[in-house]
C-alpha cells in the first residue's frame, strides 16, 4: 500500500470496501447470511454511505438488499424497466442504487456488461420470516430516529429519501413517505430524490389492502404548484394504476371527491389531469369504478348531482376516450341492488330523490354518449348506429331496474314517481327538462342530441317491461298510456334511416310478447257474482285497447316477419287480415284472399257473433248490477256495451272498426308496413296472398309494389314482376314513359331468367304459372295482357331466324312462308317457347292452362295457336295426360261448335292453309290419343272427369280391340271426320276413318258399360253432319245404317252437296217397292215430290221411282191391298 495514505483517515473507503469484498467472497456460497450485514448496511445507508454506493461493493450490497421486496424504477425514472431489489436467479433484471451528489449530478449506475459470475452471485439470502420481521423492525426504528431528530419535516437528509426508496415494500414506509412527499418535493436539495421516491412508492402499491388506500389518498391530495411536478405526479399515478386493478377505483374515488370538494373552495389543479390519466391509461372497469364513486356520493351526500354531471361532461370532453357508457349506467343501478340496506336507512323522501337523481344522471349519460361524432360521413353513420343501440340497451336495463330492483331496494311508494322516471328515461318529456343548469346542451346542439336519443332501435325487452309494468296495479302507467307510449317508441324506431337495418328486431319470447299486449286489454271486474257461471266463463276486452294492441302487433310483425309475423299469420285471423290490408293496400272487408266462403256468409257469421257478444255483455252487466240495484240493463242503458267486446284473438276473423282502418292506413303510409311484409321471403307472405287470391282477381297492388320498389326488384317474387307486366300494358294509350321504361327493363330481366340454364326450375315454373293462368282468364283484357307479356319475355329477336329453321315443323314453315297473321301474333308460343332451356319442365304446366283457355278464348288466331301447340307439344309420355287432352278437346269441339266452324271452315284465300293446319292438329291429337288407348296396358280412370253412365265400350271389328271411353269422344271424332282431310298429311285422317268407318267392315259396336245394351252412337245431329260432308264413305255408311224414313227427312235440306243428294235419291229409289209401307208415314207427299224436283233441277240424279210413287193418285198401301 501507499505509505503516504492513511487508511484510518476520515472519509477513506479502502477498509470498508475491502471488508465488503472479503465478506462477499467468504459467504458467496451461503444461502442464509447473518442479520448483522443488514444492520451494518442500514447504518451506512442512513449515515455517510461510504460503501453502499461504491461500485466495487455492488454484489455485496445487492445480496443484502434481497431482504427487501421492493420494486425500483428504471434509470430514467419511469417504470418501463422496473428493477427488483430482491431479484431471483430467474430472469429479473438487476439494478443498483443511484449515487447523486448535492448538485443533482447524473446518477452512477451498474454496468450491465459486468461478468457473469457477478450476476449469478446475487440471489435471495434472507428467506426466514423471523429475520425479515426483525429487519423490518430495525429499519423502521432507524427511520423514526432520524425523523424525530429533525425539527423541520422538509429538512431531512438525502440519505433518508434514498433509503426510504429501497424499503418502500413496507406499508408504513409508503404511508410515511406519502404524508411528507409534497414537502420534500418543494425542497430544491431533495427534489430529485423525492421524485425517485414518489415513483418507487407508486409502483410498490401492489395490493388492495386498506393501507394502500390511505397512501393513495395522500398522493391524490398533494397540491403541487409547478407543471413538472404535476406531470411527474400524473406519471406516478399511471404506474400505480398499472400495478393493481383495485387501484383504479381508489384513485377515482379520491380524485373525484377531491375535485368535488375543490369546487367548494379547495382548489387542486391536478385532479382533472389525474382523472384524465386514469381514463386514458386504464381500459378495464374505469366506467364501473366511476359509477360506484358517483352513486356512493349521490346516496350519502345531497346537492352533488349537478357538480357530478358537470365533472363527468368535462372528463369525457378532455379525455375523448372509449368510455363504456353501458357499463357505467348498469353499475349505477347495480350498486343500489347490492347496497339496499344502506339506502333504506334514509327517509322515504330522500330515497325518492336518490331514484330521481339516478334517472337524471342516466339520461345525462345517454346524452353525453352522442359526442363527439366523426366528421366523415360513413364513419358518422356507423357511429350514430352504435350510439342508438347503446342508448337502447341502457333504456332496456333501466326499465328492468325500475320494474325489478327499485321495489326491493327502495322503501318508497312507486306510484308517485315511476311514471315520471319512465317518461324521462325514454326521452318523452319536453326538451327543456333535459337542459342542465349550465345550459347544456347548447341551443346549437340540442336538436342533434335529442334526435339521436329519441330515434332509437327499441328493444323487445323494453316493450316487454313496459307491458308488465302497465299490468302491475302498483305502477301509475295505465294501459291506454302504455299503448300510446309503445306506439310512439315503435314509430320513432321505424322511422330511422335506411342505414339501421334492424330498428325493431325483438329477441324475446314472441308468444309471450303477443299475450302480454292482449292481456292489457282484458276487462276485469272484482264484483262479479261467482255463481254466474255462464258469464264468468266468458272473457271480455276493452274494445279500444284491443284494437290498439292489434295495431301494435301488426307494426312489430312487419319488422319481425320470421318470428312475430309468422305467429300472427298462422294463429291470429283478424291481424292476418290487417296484414293483408297493408300489403294489398285494399282496406275493404273481407279481403279478397279471405276464406273460401262468400262475402255474404262472412258477414252473416260476423252478425251472428255480434249478436251473441251483445247478449253475453248484457247478461254480464245484469249479473254485476244485481248487487248494486241498478235494475234491468238493456242495450239503451248499458254502460259496458259500447266499451267491451268478446276477447278471442285467435277466433274468427273480425272486421276492424272504421277508425282502426283509418289508423292502420295512416301507419302504413308513414312506415311502409306493406312493403316490409311483401319483402319477406321466409315466410313469404306475398306469395301466399298471390296464391290464395288466384287468377280470377286482378292484382294492381302488386304492380304498384314493383313500381315503388323498382330499385330492389331482386328481392321480390317473380309473381310481382309478372303482375307488373300484366297491369301496365304497352298497348294502353297515354301511358307514362317511366312505366314503359320500367316494363321494358322488367321484360328483359324475366327474359334473361327463363333463358338462364342455371336458374332454378321452380322459379321458371312460377313465372309461367303467373302468366299462363291469365291466358285462361274469363276476362278478355286479362287474356290479351297475358299474351302481350308472354310475347315480350319469350321472343328472342336476335336469333329468331335460326330458331325458326331449327325447331319448326313443316306446317309452321308453311305458315311462316305465307306470312300468316297467326304466326306473326303467336310465334312466341309456336316457335320461341320450345327453345327455352327448361321447356320440358314447364311444358305440362303450359298445356294445362292452354286446355283451360280453349273453353274461354274467343280470338280465332289464339285458339288456332293453342290447338297447334297442344298438337306439337302435348303430353306424349304419360298415358293419363294424353287421354285427358282428348277429353278436353272433345268438350271444346262439342260445346263451342260455332267457334270450331270458324276455325276450320275458313276456306278463303287468307286462312285456307291455317285452317288446314288447325284441322291437321286436331286429327293428330285424336289419332295419338286413340292409338295410346288401343295399345295401352293401363286403363284411364274416366270416372274422375265424367259421369260413369256416359262411358261406353267400343269394339273395333277391324283390329279386334275393345276400349272404354265417353260417348262424347266418339261424337267429336265423327264431327272431326266430317270436315274432311286437310290439304296435306292425310295419314291421321285415314287412320281415324278406317278405325270408325271401315270400308268393308261393319261399324264399331258400342254398348253401355253398365248394362251392355247397344248404343246408337251416330245420332241425328251427327247423321246430318255426315250427310253434308264431302267424304263419300261417311255418306255411304250413313245410308247403310239408316232407314228410308230417316233418310227421306234429308230431302228437305238444300245444304247437302249435289253428289250426296244423288246418293240419297238413289237410296230412296231402291227403298220404294210395291210392298213398302214407309210412304204411309208421309203426310204431305206433294211437298216432298216438289223437293225432289228441286234437287233434280240443281243437278242431282235419281229419284224418279221415289217421285213416281209420291205422285200416284192412290197410296201404295191401298194399291197393294
Amino acid at each position: 500500500r501507499d505509505v503516504q495514505t492513511n487508511i484510518k483517515a476520515k472519509g477513506n473507503v479502502i477498509v470498508p470496501v475491502m471488508a465488503c469484498n472479503i465478506l462477499m467472497y467468504t459467504h458467496a456460497d451461503d444461502d442464509c447470511w447473518p442479520e448483522r450485514f443488514v444492520q451494518v448496511y442500514i447504518q451506512d445507508a442512513l449515515g455517510e454511505r461510504l460503501w453502499v454506493d461504491n461500485e466495487m461493493c455492488k454484489n455485496f450490497v445487492q445480496n443484502i438488499l434481497t431482504v427487501f421486496d421492493t420494486l425500483l424504477p428504471s434509470n430514467d425514472g419511469s417504470s418501463g424497466n422496473i428493477q427488483n431489489v430482491a431479484p431471483v436467479v430467474a430472469n429479473i433484471e438487476n439494478g443498483s442504487e443511484k449515487s447523486m451528489d448535492d448538485k443533482g449530478s447524473t446518477p452512477t449506475t451498474t454496468d450491465n456488461s459486468s461478468s457473469d459470475v457477478a450476476d449469478t452471485s446475487v440471489r435471495p439470502r434472507y428467506e426466514e420470516a423471523s429475520v425479515k420481521e426483525s429487519v423490518e423492525q430495525y429499519a423502521l426504528q432507524s427511520v423514526d430516529k432520524i425523523i424525530s431528530q429533525r425539527q423541520s419535516a422538509d429538512s431531512v437528509p438525502r440519505q433518508l429519501l434514498k433509503f426510504l426508496a429501497n424499503i418502500c415494500c413496507y406499508p408504513r414506509v409508503r404511508l410515511l413517505a406519502a404524508q411528507k412527499i409534497d414537502l420534500w418535493l418543494q425542497n430544491p436539495k431533495l427534489t430529485r430524490h423525492a421524485q425517485h421516491l414518489l415513483m418507487t412508492l407508486a409502483i410498490n402499491c401492489r395490493s388492495d389492502a386498506d393501507y394502500n388506500e390511505d397512501c393513495i389518498s395522500y398522493l391524490i391530495k398533494m397540491k403541487l404548484k409547478t407543471k413538472p411536478f404535476v406531470n411527474h405526479q400524473v406519471a406516478c399515478i399511471k404506474e400505480l394504476i398499472a400495478k393493481h386493478p383495485g387501484n383504479v377505483g381508489i384513485v377515482l374515488k379520491h380524485a373525484v371527491c377531491n375535485e368535488l370538494s375543490s369546487t367548494q373552495g379547495l382548489s387542486n389543479t391536478s385532479n382533472v389531469m389525474i382523472l384524465s390519466a386514469v381514463f386514458n391509461s386504464s381500459t378495464m372497469d374505469v366506467a364501473k369504478y366511476l359509477a360506484i364513486v358517483f352513486i356512493d356520493l349521490i346516496i350519502n351526500k345531497e346537492d352533488l348531482l349537478n357538480p357530478i354531471k358537470t365533472l363527468l361532461r368535462e372528463l369525457l370532453r378532455i379525455t375523448k376516450s372509449n368510455f363504456d357508457y353501458y357499463q357505467f349506467s348498469s353499475q349505477l343501478m347495480d350498486y343500489c341492488q347490492t347496497n339496499a340496506n344502506q339506502i333504506k336507512k334514509h327517509r322515504r323522501r330522500r330515497q325518492e330523490e336518490i331514484i330521481c337523481a339516478i334517472i337524471d344522471l342516466l339520461t345525462y349519460t345517454m346524452m353525453l354518449s352522442v359526442f363527439p361524432l366523426p366528421r366523415d360521413v360513413n364513419n358518422k353513420t356507423i357511429a350514430k348506429s352504435q350510439i342508438r343501440k347503446q342508448i337502447a340497451s341502457v333504456q332496456r336495463y333501466t326499465l328492468w331496474w325500475l320494474y325489478t330492483v327499485v321495489p326491493v331496494a327502495f322503501d318508497v311508494d312507486s306510484v308517485a314517481y315511476l311514471k315520471h322516471c319512465i317518461y324521462k328515461i325514454l326521452f318523452r318529456n319536453p326538451l327543456e327538462t333535459y337542459v342542465t343548469v349550465d345550459n347544456w346542451p347548447s341551443e346549437v346542439e340540442r336538436n342533434q342530441v335529442m334526435e339521436l336519443c329519441t330515434n332509437i332501435p327499441v328493444e323487445g325487452e323494453s316493450i316487454g317491461f313496459l307491458l308488465v309494468m302497465s299490468d302491475n296495479d302498483s305502477v301509475a302507467l295505465p294501459p291506454y298510456e302504455a299503448f300510446d307510449l309503445i306506439k310512439g317508441l315503435l314509430t320513432k324506431a321505424a322511422q330511422l334511416d335506411s342505414s339501421n337495418t334492424c330498428p325493431l328486431k325483438f329477441e324475446v319470447d314472441h308468444d309471450q310478447l303477443i299475450a302480454a299486449i292482449f292481456k292489457l286489454s282484458i276487462y276485469h271486474h272484482s264484483t262479479v257474482d261467482t255463481s254466474f257461471n255462464s258469464v264468468s266463463r266468458s272473457s271480455f276486452a276493452y274494445r279500444d285497447l284491443y284494437w290498439k294492441g292489434c295495431l301494435l302487433i301488426v307494426i312489430i310483425a312487419a319488422y319481425n316477419p320470421e318470428t312475430v309475423g309468422f305467429i300472427v299469420w298462422e294463429k291470429y285471423p283478424t291481424m292476418k287480415c290487417m296484414m293483408e290490408m297493408v300489403m294489398t293496400n285494399n282496406y275493404s272487408f273481407p279481403p279478397l284472399t279471405g276464406p273460401n266462403e262468400s262475402i255474404e256468409s262472412v258477414r252473416l257469421s260476423l252478425h251472428q257473433l255480434a249478436q251473441a257478444e251483445k247478449e253475453d255483455i248484457l247478461a254480464y252487466e245484469n249479473a254485476v248490477s244485481t248487487s248494486s240495484n241498478r235494475g234491468n240493463i238493456v242495450e239503451k242503458n248499458s254502460s259496458l256495451l259500447p266499451q267491451l267486446m268478446r276477447f278471442s284473438p285467435q277466433g274468427i276473423m273480425r272486421c276492424p272498426p272504421d277508425y282502426v282502418i283509418h289508423d292502420l292506413q295512416k301507419i302504413n303510409t308513414e312506415l311502409n308496413l306493406g312493403r316490409l311484409l311483401c319483402s319477406s321471403r321466409s315466410p313469404d307472405f306475398l306469395l301466399d296472398v298471390i296464391q290464395r287470391q288466384g287468377s280470377a282477381e286482378s292484382m294492381p297492388w302488386l304492380a304498384q309494389l314493383v313500381s315503388s320498389n323498382f330499385g330492389s326488384i331482386e328481392g321480390l317474387p317473380v309473381q310481382c314482376l309478372c303482375e307488373f307486366l300484366l297491369h301496365y300494358d304497352l298497348s294502353v294509350d297515354g301511358q307514362e314513359i317511366e312505366f314503359l321504361d320500367k316494363k321494358e327493363h322488367l321484360a328483359k330481366k324475366l327474359h334473361s331468367m327463363i333463358f338462364d340454364v342455371n336458374l332454378n326450375v321452380v322459379e321458371i315454373g312460377e313465372i309461367f304459372d303467373s302468366l299462363f293462368r291469365r291466358v285462361a282468364s274469363s276476362q278478355r283484357n286479362t287474356r290479351l295482357a297475358a299474351n302481350n307479356a308472354l310475347a315480350m319475355i319469350i321472343t328472342e329477336s336476335e336469333n329468331s331466324d335460326v330458331i325458326l329453321m331449327n325447331s319448326m315443323s313443316s306446317n309452321l314453315l308453311t305458315l311462316s312462308s305465307l306470312d300468316s297473321t297467326l304466326m306473326k301474333s303467336y310465334e312466341w308460343l309456336l316457335v320461341q317457347l320450345a327453345s327455352i332451356p327448361h321447356f320440358n319442365s314447364v311444358r305440362e304446366l303450359v298445356c294445362t292452362y292452354l286446355k283451360q283457355a280453349l273453353m274461354v278464348e274467343s280470338d280465332i288466331d289464339a285458339l288456332g295457336a293453342y290447338i297447334i301447340f297442344l298438337s306439337m307439344h302435348g303430353p306424349t309420355h304419360e298415358y293419363r295426360h294424353r287421354i285427358s287432352l282428348i277429353f278436353d278437346m272433345c268438350k271444346m269441339m262439342i260445346q263451342r261448335y260455332n267457334i270450331l266452324n270458324k276455325l276450320i271452315y275458313s276456306r278463303n284465300s287468307d286462312r285456307s292453309h291455317e285452317s288446314s293446319i288447325i284441322l291437321s292438329s286436331l286429327l293428330n291429337i285424336f289419332s295419338k290419343g286413340l292409338r295410346s288407348m288401343i295399345a295401352g296396358d293401363e286403363e284411364y280412370p274416366w270416372e274422375e272427369e265424367v259421369i260413369i253412365d256416359q262411358l261406353v265400350n267400343v269394339t273395333f271389328p277391324t283390329i279386334k280391340v275393345t276400349i272404354s271411353l265417353p260417348i262424347v269422344v266418339i261424337h267429336a271424332v265423327v264431327l272431326l271426320l266430317t270436315y274432311g282431310p286437310p290439304s296435306f298429311d292425310n295419314s291421321n285422317f285415314n287412320f281415324l276413318l278406317e278405325l270408325w268407318f271401315p270400308a268393308d267392315e261393319e261399324l264399331p259396336m258400342v254398348v253401355r258399360l253398365d248394362n251392355n245394351e247397344g248404343v246408337m252412337w251416330i245420332n241425328h245431329w251427327l247423321n246430318s253432319r255426315m250427310i253434308m260432308s264431302n267424304i263419300p264413305r261417311l255418306v255411304d255408311k250413313v245410308l247403310e245404317n239408316s232407314n228410308p224414313v230417316s233418310v227421306m227427312l234429308h230431302v228437305r235440306s238444300f245444304g247437302i252437296p249435289v253428289e250426296n243428294m244423288s246418293k240419297i235419291l238413289e237410296f230412296l229409289d231402291n227403298s220404294v217397292t210395291d210392298d213398302s209401307h214407309f210412304l204411309d208415314q208421309v203426310i204431305s207427299k206433294g211437298r216432298i215430290a216438289d223437293y225432289v224436283d228441286a234437287h233434280i233441277a240443281r243437278g242431282a240424279t235419281g229419284g224418279d221411282t221415289f217421285r213416281k210413287y209420291l205422285k200416284m193418285e192412290l197410296p201404295v198401301n191401298d194399291s197393294s191391298s
